[in-house]
Order: structure tokens, then C-alpha cells, then sequence
């Protein structure tokens, strides 16, 4: 349900606006980086970047994957992070 609604606010946004759909990133912090993961893992033609701060890469979503296309990644996590190892 959050894939599609976000798909649906970009899809919304793109038309509405004038947006360079090739300069949309997907960024968030916790759970926010995990969606980034996933919003660009299952369609990585959508976004140009991903920004992940405090969030991962679950592997049950990692093995669903198929990216068409190899995506830039920054991941910050912190040593004193202890929910999230980096």
C-alpha cells in the first residue's frame, strides 16, 4: 500500500508540475531509509538516487529485486547506532 501511494504522488506531482522525472530521489531516516531501499529496489527506473540514513536493506525484499539499471546509493549509519549496525 505505501509502494502504490507513493508511485501515486509521484505519478501526480510529475504531471501536475513541471518535474524532471529524471532528478526524482527517494531519501529517509529509519524506517523512511528502508522504504528508499525499497521504493527504488522494485522500480529503479523512478528514481535517479538513494539516500539512507539509520535504515537497511532487508533481505526478504533484497531477493525480490530486479533492477534494470545500476542506482547511486548513499547510506549513513553511525557507530553508536545500536538498532542499526552499518
Amino acid at each position: 500500500a505505501d509502494r502504490a501511494f507513493i508511485i501515486d504522488l509521484l505519478n501526480t506531482l510529475v504531471n501536475k508540475y513541471d518535474i524532471d522525472s529524471n532528478k526524482v530521489y527517494s531519501a529517509g531516516f529509519s524506517q523512511g531509509g528502508f522504504m528508499s531501499y525499497i521504493m527504488s529496489g522494485f522500480d529503479n527506473t523512478r528514481f535517479a538516487a538513494v539516500a539512507s540514513v539509520s535504515g537497511s536493506l532487508v533481505n526478504d525484499y533484497f531477493q525480490a529485486f530486479a533492477p534494470t539499471r545500476p542506482t547511486p546509493v548513499i547510506a549513513i549509519h553511525g557507530t553508536s547506532d545500536g538498532v542499526i549496525g552499518y
